[in-house]
């Protein structure tokens, strides 16, 4: 199993005023961190190896379809045979996300860099915290959400 975690935030304006409400200090206690990184995830605006969506080249967040092409959900198409959404259902794919499934193959088979908790380990020269997970999560949550307010 893989300690490499590759997350990527995509930021939504109109949840913005769901994220200036947060209580930062509530944040970092476990039950509400974990419940920020779903609502992240649940939302679109936190993505991943963890998850099936990637960004095209038009910057719109595309999910792999049951066919293994990838769908970004947009109405940009403007052809006869469908409904000129990208999407499953009865539409096709539009130019970046039909990119994206010609270059997804290669993207996966790139190389992961060194897990930063090899190279935090390798420095230490006491025992290891046992929750320096929790803190590693904390912080990357406080970042998104400060990225996200400003």
């Amino acid at each position: 199993m893989s300690s490499y975690l590759d997350v990527n935030i995509v930021t939504n304006s109109r949840f913005d005023a769901k994220w200036l409400k947060v209580d930062l200090r509530e944040a970092m206690k476990r039950p509400q961190l974990a419940h920020y990184w779903n609502e992240l995830v649940k939302d679109g605006e936190l993505f991943g190896n963890f998850s099936e969506t990637l960004l095209n080249s038009a910057g719109a967040l595309a999910r792999k379809g049951d066919n293994g092409v990838y769908y970004c959900g947009l109405r940009v198409l403007n052809c006869s045979c469908c409904d000129g959404i990208c999407g499953p259902q009865r539409g096709c794919n539009c130019g970046p996300c039909q990119q994206l499934t010609l270059d997804a193959p290669h993207l996966q088979s790139v190389p992961k860099p060194t897990p930063s908790h090899q190279i935090l380990s390798s420095w230490t020269w006491a025992p290891a915290q046992s929750n320096i997970f929790i803190i590693i999560i904390s912080s990357f949550i406080l970042c998104v959400i400060s990225f996200i307010i400003h």
